[in-house]
């Protein structure tokens, strides 16, 4: 039985990660650096840092060079999301524009963070 995996076309620009359950990234075509928002940030709530160096080297072999700011907890994703704390000055963690949220993190899971 084929799997999504196998009806990628090959000439796509996807990488696929399998660390006891796969996740795929996928973009039409590179990214030129000239296309590049600097403006644009990605929020990453993950908990294991291997995950975290595997989605950063995906990114950028896709040739997305966003900045990536990381959270390793729901309840720090939560405060990073309201700007409180140490996540208080927006010119060093600004809003993201992108938020990529692990299902199983420490303290509050996902569901509650998106509540």
């Amino acid at each position: 039985m084929p799997t999504i995996v196998d009806k990628i076309p090959q000439e796509s620009h996807c990488l696929r990660f399998d660390r006891g359950y796969s996740w795929i990234l996928c973009v039409e075509e590179p990214v030129q650096q000239q296309q590049m928002n600097a403006g644009f940030t990605i929020l990453l709530a993950e908990d294991n840092e291997d995950d975290v160096f595997l989605l950063k080297t995906a990114l950028g072999k896709a040739g997305i060079s966003h900045p990536i700011q990381t959270v390793a907890d729901g309840e720090k994703a939560i405060s990073y999301l309201k700007g409180e704390n140490e996540y208080a000055d927006r010119s060093r963690y600004p809003m993201p524009h992108l938020f990529l949220l692990d299902i199983k993190m420490p303290r509050k899971n996902s569901l509650e963070v998106l509540r």
